[in-house]
């Protein structure tokens, strides 16, 4: 990316450490439409943001703060999909709830063990493939599972 990406943030982590940081946090990583954004509107859980560098790079970045001695922590976003680029409702309506709506569209449905499967699944591949030490679940008022 133009800030220059995974790639560019190893060149800080070194001093970080140095400081006495123990751990970062990456903002949410799940691609979203565009080059930069919070991260706030991912619509593709499984794929890294492309803009910001392979996922490689990621995994190196990652091992590298792990050599340094920092931790990883990711900020994931599973309450809802971004609103451009998710085409999840027009072929899987069951994802979402449309008795229940959230500020950012319909609330997806965690009473189906599918869907509750998706976002399990997704936690562990950033947690076992990625070697990222911890989450930080974004809005989890917004994750409504009543069963």
């Amino acid at each position: 990316g133009a800030m220059g990406g995974y790639a560019a943030v190893e060149k800080h982590l070194a001093r970080l450490a140095a400081l006495g940081i123990t751990a970062i946090e990456l903002m949410p990583l799940a691609q979203f439409p565009g080059d930069r954004n919070w991260g706030y509107d991912g619509v593709l859980h499984y794929a890294p943001q492309s803009s910001y560098g392979t996922p490689e790079q990621l995994k190196h970045l990652i091992d590298t703060a792990h050599g340094v001695g920092l931790m990883v922590i990711l900020d994931v976003v599973y309450n809802h999909f971004g609103p451009d680029g998710n085409y999840l409702g027009s072929y899987a309506k069951e994802f979402f709830r449309s008795d229940l709506h959230t500020p950012w569209g319909d609330a997806i449905d965690f009473r189906r063990p599918q869907v509750r499967d998706f976002f399990v699944d997704n936690a562990l591949m950033w947690l076992l493939e990625y070697r990222i030490d911890g989450l930080r679940m974004d809005a989890v008022h917004a994750i409504r599972d009543e069963t």
